[in-house]
């Protein structure tokens, strides 16, 4: 997968400023849970899942070079603290990321494929009648 697409699926990243909940003393034990979701493919990814069910609000958090870490379940945890429905894909597998050497290989083994089916099985689920993505 080229740059210039990861990038722009990093773009998706919702950023909040200026509301004090943000701030407060973060938890260490993550709100939401890791779960496996089912592509049209019939295959299955990794996702981070937050926030209440019934909300009105979905929100898409799609992780960096580093890959589904700590910091962006924190993120994500943050955001369905917001009232938002939050799932964070993994696109890297499970895969931990030490270096950019390492971050390198491992985006270039991602097949787009695989990713658009993964973005649009996550958007499917966060999809309801009465909540908007």
């Amino acid at each position: 997968m080229n740059w210039i697409l990861w990038r722009n699926l990093a773009l998706i990243l919702v950023f909040f400023t200026g509301n004090s909940t943000l701030h407060a003393q973060e938890s260490t034990v993550p709100a939401g849970k890791m779960v496996y979701m089912k592509t049209a493919y019939h295959t299955t990814f990794k996702v981070y899942i937050a926030g209440p069910d019934e909300a009105q609000y979905g929100a898409l958090l799609v992780h960096d070079r580093w890959g589904l870490n700590e910091h962006v379940v924190r993120w994500a945890d943050k955001i369905a603290a917001q009232g938002y429905r939050v799932i964070a894909i993994d696109f890297f597998d499970g895969r931990t990321v030490e270096n950019n050497i390492m971050s390198r290989e491992i985006i270039k083994s991602i097949d787009p494929v695989w990713v658009e089916a993964d973005l649009r099985a996550a958007v499917a689920s966060l999809a309801s009648p009465s909540r908007k993505i």
